[in-house]
């Protein structure tokens, strides 16, 4: 399997609401860039950079789900492909395309 409970998960998302997710974080160490601010400094960061930031972490991560139709998954999608990673590692929310 892929997705191992208990594995670490980054998710990259505008969502603010943080209780959106415990169906996630019930199962896996699920974690946001928000929770990265201390640790790497963001707190003066442009807000403006955040979807870009959370877009290079994603493209770099061994696996990835993405919605379908997203601009935001497909950009991820097209820099993992700059890496050499695998498109067979890219999940994306609508089963006709798992």
């Amino acid at each position: 399997s892929w997705l191992v409970p208990g594995q670490l998960l980054y998710i990259a998302t505008d969502e603010m609401n943080r209780t959106w997710f415990e169906p996630l974080t019930k199962h896996y160490q699920a974690r946001f860039l928000d929770d990265y601010t201390e640790l790497v400094g963001l707190s003066d960061l442009d807000p403006n950079y955040v979807g870009m930031i959370d877009q290079v972490v994603a493209s770099r991560s061994k696996v990835f789900v993405g919605t379908y139709f997203s601009s935001f998954s497909a950009f991820i999608g097209r820099m993992r492909a700059y890496h050499g990673l695998s498109g067979k590692k890219m999940y994306y929310s609508h089963p006709d395309y798992w």
